[in-house]
């Protein structure tokens, strides 16, 4: 998943971006779900001098969080527990980590309905 647009520096810009991509953001945490189980939709952004490039955005689940995080797993003991407590079937979360590695914020999304099921029916 590429961004085409960088978000307002705010956690209301944050939700804002995540909320106008609602459709990629719920496939990417589906998918990630399925294929590794519970986890984050993890945001990098890139640093405000760098040319203007697409952040990354990935899945990460708990044994992938010793890497980007190494020596301490899930940068706080609350997000520990918002991906132990979230429902993967109607939600996802998305944790925005700023270039640095250390500034993180944390976005939980949920839906009345079930999230759609990864499209495993499309052609490659």
């Amino acid at each position: 998943m590429t961004t085409e647009r960088p978000f307002k520096p705010s956690e209301q810009g944050e939700r804002e971006f995540i909320e106008s991509r609602w459709d990629e953001f719920a496939q990417g945490a589906s998918t990630g779900y399925e294929r590794f189980g519970r986890g984050v939709v993890l945001v990098t952004v890139r640093p405000p001098d760098e040319p203007a490039k697409d952040g990354r955005i990935e899945y990460v689940n708990h044994s992938e969080a010793d890497r980007v995080w190494p020596d301490r797993g899930w940068p706080e003991p609350a997000t520990a527990r918002a991906v132990a407590d979230y429902d993967p079937e109607k939600g996802f979360l998305v944790l925005i980590l700023d270039h640095d590695a250390r500034t993180c914020r944390l976005h939980r999304f949920e839906s009345d309905t079930p999230l759609s099921p990864p499209d495993t029916t499309a052609a490659s």
